[in-house]
């Protein structure tokens, strides 16, 4: 079986740079006779959207072939077909933990790599919490926290039409699910470097997936004009997964900006990557703070990071690098005026999803935040 295969129910994707695809294709359907349909992926997924095709803005919405005046077997939706039933759109279904997701493999970003950390979430989620997910895609994550936590309410957010309509797809699936039943987990806590991390508290409540779906919210807007609209301290817990802002971004261990200084820079080609320092998820964290409770608001920020960056014992060059992750965030908070700690800092995934490049998690907590006074000069 290649490496670099994602399967999600009856569709698996290959990444590109394959020879012999249709025989490969041939191959995975006979290992895995569940398996109908053999994609491979032509574009990378970056932007806001997170769609195969989509610009940074996340305006690019990605037409189909018939739209783009060709056969929709041979279009240029960041998939082609290389075994199996020939179908337009590929839209599939993913199930985790009980949970069943709606799949747009076209025009929506999903990766069922990241089944372990959305359990670690799930499991450091406390009663009644206000949970956001911004850029929730498909939904997987905010219908795992509210059918399998005792959050009091989770808001989604995701300016994809297309991931929406799979979230709101999945919503009345799982609000048809009888056998499933959820509530407080038995892990709430994580052990680093012998010191306990206690992220959340053992509960017997439980919630049934009806009582789930009442608790979802899914907005269709952009992240940060959401944000800005919101009102300050309002959520205990953002989840936020940073889109990739460029070709380079996190890519062949080279970030896309001066992530320390939060400065503009050029590129290994001497091209500038001109974001007026809002580049590495900046403009995001900016947002999100104002939005994180005290004391004790969470944030589980969502970044790319090379090997390097999480060597047990890197050399004095790949510290300098590898604490750009950190620095960014502590930057930002240190600007705003808010108390920020660092708790954890993980792989989200086993796979890399570039070469030598992983996506991470960093958990952060706020200890204090500014006067009112400086938020709202802030924010203007």
């Amino acid at each position: 079986m290649p490496e670099g295969k994602d399967a999600s129910a009856s569709t698996s994707t290959l990444e590109p740079s394959k020879d012999h695809l249709e025989g490969i294709g041939r191959a995975i359907m006979k290992r895995n006779r569940a398996i109908k349909i053999v994609t491979v992926r032509t574009s990378s997924l970056s932007g806001a959207s997170c769609s195969p095709a989509g610009d940074d803005n996340g305006t690019d919405i990605i037409q189909s072939g018939k739209e783009n005046g060709k056969d929709d077997n041979d279009n240029d939706d960041g998939l082609i077909i290389i075994a199996g039933m020939k179908r337009s759109p590929l839209i599939t279904t993913h199930t985790e933990r009980g949970v069943k997701a709606v799949i747009n493999l076209e025009r929506a970003f999903f990766s069922p790599r990241m089944v372990t950390e959305r359990k670690r979430v799930c499991d450091y989620v406390k009663d009644n919490e206000h949970v956001l997910v911004l850029f929730c895609g498909a939904g997987m994550d905010v219908m795992q926290i509210a059918a399998l936590t005792n959050a009091k309410k989770v808001v989604a957010v995701e300016s994809n039409p297309a991931a929406v309509e799979c979230a709101r797809r999945g919503l009345r699936l799982l609000g048809r699910n009888g056998s499933l039943v959820g509530g407080g987990t038995t892990r709430r806590r994580r052990q680093k470097n012998g010191e306990v991390l206690d992220y959340g508290m053992e509960s017997d409540s439980v919630s049934t997936a009806a009582d789930a779906t009442e608790r979802i919210v899914i907005v269709e807007e952009d992240a940060i004009r959401f944000m800005k609209g919101s009102e300050y301290g309002s959520f205990d817990r953002i989840v936020a997964a940073r889109p990739k802002e460029g070709i380079l971004d996190g890519d062949l261990g080279r970030r896309m900006l001066n992530t320390v200084n939060n400065k503009d820079e050029n590129d290994a080609n001497g091209v500038i990557h001109n974001t007026n320092g809002k580049g590495s998820g900046v403009k995001y964290l900016e947002a999100i703070l104002p939005l994180l409770s005290n004391p004790g608001g969470i944030c589980h920020w969502y970044d790319f990071a090379s090997d390097s960056e999480l060597n047990a014992q890197p050399t004095e060059q790949q510290q300098q690098y590898g604490g750009a992750i950190i620095q960014t965030v502590q930057n930002v908070a240190n600007r705003l005026g808010y108390g920020i700690e660092i708790l954890d800092l993980v792989k989200a995934s086993s796979s890399c999803v570039a070469k030598r490049q992983f996506r991470v998690c960093l958990d952060f907590r706020v200890t204090s935040i500014p006067p009112l006074s400086q938020l709202e000069q802030s924010s203007n």
